[in-house]
């Protein structure tokens, strides 16, 4: 039974980062996979007090089921036995953590989800050295995400005077399109992506801001130079100064609102009441499908 032509390869890292190759030629078939491809709302609706039907407030997508049929094929039944156990085994490694569940569509396209165990459920059917199960694995974030990360780099913020510029007011004032204060990202995937902006100092009272909407970032105090903030919001959100002490009491959420990447491209502005030569921003992100 051939692999699927669409999925080249698939594949689970188990808890201790090593890679098992879920499809292998000759022994280890997929013969479908649900889960992966297509989305489900979290559906959110309330009633029209008063009028008829419902206002909807749907925003979010609902947890995926992955399920993967399984093929297994060998020259013994002690062959086939062999390839489940090192399939059940890298399956059950991620019981108590979420790895990363690996495959490729075409040639080109590499996705990643992070995965949970549910169970094993199959059926033996008599019949010389073949076993066919259904592994059912449990993405919690339903997105898929591009295996690869990109990383985006702003310039130091620059101004007309050597070493940077207090400017006597709070902004918002933008910087021009052409400003070395922007970045410019494109998500290539069909839903938004989380994003980890790294703010490098020395910067006062720093503001991340998505241009031509009303998500912004703003923070209150000053990341001083040679350090550096970091900020995400992909499994909580997250302000972390060099990586490890909590800065959350930076931001100010009443002027705040955590935003992931549309689709599309897209221009972030990092602003500044005072900076340093050698402020700048940088973010990273993956490329989101569902």
């Amino acid at each position: 039974m051939p692999n699927n032509a669409l999925v080249s390869a698939l594949a689970l890292e188990d808890e201790f980062g090593q890679i098992t190759q879920l499809l292998a030629p000759g022994s280890r078939h997929v013969t479908s996979i649900e889960g992966v491809f297509g989305a489900k709302a979290r559906s959110v609706v309330v009633p029209r007090t008063g009028r008829h039907g419902t206002r909807a407030r749907t925003r979010f997508l609902d947890d995926s089921l992955i399920t993967i049929a399984f093929d297994l094929l060998g020259d013994t039944d002690d062959e086939v036995w062999a390839e489940y156990r090192a399939i059940s085994g890298a399956l059950q490694s991620t019981l108590e953590t979420e790895r990363r569940l690996l495959w490729t569509f075409g040639t080109t396209t590499a996705l990643q989800s992070r995965v949970r165990f549910e169970e094993i459920t199959g059926t033996v059917v008599p019949g010389p050295r073949r076993l066919q199960f259904q592994a059912h694995l449990r993405a919690t974030d339903p997105r898929a995400y591009s295996q690869t990360q990109t990383t985006v780099a702003g310039n130091p913020l620059s101004s007309t005077t050597t070493g940077g510029a207090r400017f006597p007011l709070m902004f918002p004032v933008r910087f021009k399109p052409s400003s070395t204060s922007s970045v410019q990202l494109t998500n290539l995937g069909t839903t938004p992506t989380p994003l980890i902006f790294e703010l490098r100092g020395y910067l006062l009272d720093p503001q991340i801001t998505l241009a031509g909407t009303d998500r912004a970032l703003v923070f209150v105090g000053d990341v001083a130079a040679g350090d550096t903030l970091t900020v995400s919001n992909i499994d909580r959100p997250e302000v972390l100064l060099n990586g490890t002490a909590n800065r959350m009491n930076m931001l100010v959420s009443e002027r705040s609102r955590w935003f992931d990447l549309p689709r599309g491209t897209w221009t972030i502005n990092l602003i500044a009441r005072d900076f340093g030569t050698g402020a700048s921003v940088s973010v990273r992100y993956r490329h989101a499908y569902k």
